[in-house]
């Protein structure tokens, strides 16, 4: 299958940024292997069953980097939403002979329920150790904005100064 098109589309025309493009593309090349794995090759081969067999596999799956079996349900959830996404591209430019048997499943949204703020101390702390007046400026800024780090990457005079004259 190929998943470019889909993915031009979602960067230019619904403006996702490039870790979440990098992020389907991931997701999607996973569900690939696994259609190759199941002697599958076209989108229309997609079926419920299929996608039982999918999820049955990511919860089996070991997860070398926290020693256990399976995915967490974020991961799961965001597998599936990335391959949904991809099945309703296609459908919409297929004449609607391709199904997306995603939408019939259901899928559980967890939430972190317990967050954890960082203590004043340990703030304070962090920010004594940090010397370097324009790291100490990023990171306020971060903490006080809760701006992603790709959005401050993006951050430069021309575009905080274009900001302010706009407030004012």
């Amino acid at each position: 299958m190929n998943f470019e098109p889909f993915l031009t589309d979602i960067r230019a025309r619904r403006g996702y940024s490039e870790q979440t493009v990098r992020a389907y593309r991931s997701d999607l090349k996973l569900f690939q292997q696994f259609m190759d794995e199941q002697g599958l090759t076209r989108p229309t081969q997609v079926t419920q069953a299929v996608i039982d067999k999918y999820i049955e596999q990511m919860r089996d799956t070991g997860n070398p980097r926290f020693g256990r079996t399976g995915l967490s349900e974020a991961s799961n959830a965001r597998r599936l939403a990335a391959l949904s996404s991809f099945l309703e591209y296609v459908r919409s430019n297929s004449s609607g002979s391709v199904r997306n048997p995603i939408r019939e499943v259901r899928r559980k949204w967890t939430r972190n329920s317990n967050p954890k703020p960082v203590d004043e101390e340990t703030i304070d702390r962090l920010l004594g150790g940090i010397t370097n007046i324009r790291d100490l400026t990023l990171f306020t800024l971060f903490l006080a904005t809760g701006l992603r780090i790709s959005e401050m990457h993006q951050l430069n005079r021309d575009t905080i100064l274009v900001s302010v004259q706009k407030d004012q």
